[in-house]
């Protein structure tokens, strides 16, 4: 198997994972955990699609094409709420947190 079929296999996994803890009703709405899995999804999603289109050549599509595949990618990976989760990440270790506040920068509001 290819590299990012276990990308999809993983993703596959999660999404079961996911629909059975809210088909049980375990699964909590809080907003720090929406907050944090759909951080994981952009940055799951931002990544796949800047490595995949950097590693691979695809036939019939033209470079300038991957590389603007590429830049929507890191697009989505810089449209994760850092604030956000440096907030949550601050409640639950206040060190860590401090070490990782330097990406409150790169988010301006």
């Amino acid at each position: 198997m290819k590299y990012y079929q276990y990308f999809f296999i993983v993703i596959r996994a999660l999404v079961i994972l996911q629909t059975v803890l809210v088909l049980s009703g375990k699964f909590t709405t809080e907003p720090h955990t929406k907050l944090v899995i759909d951080s994981l999804v952009k940055l799951g999603i931002g990544a796949f699609l800047f490595f995949f289109f950097l590693l691979n050549e695809i036939p019939g599509i033209d470079p300038w094409d991957a590389f603007i595949i590429r830049f929507a990618g890191v697009v989505l990976m810089l449209n994760i709420d850092f604030r956000g989760l440096i907030d949550i990440l601050a409640i639950y270790s206040p060190e860590l947190a401090q070490h990782f506040g330097f990406l409150k920068s790169i988010q301006r509001a």
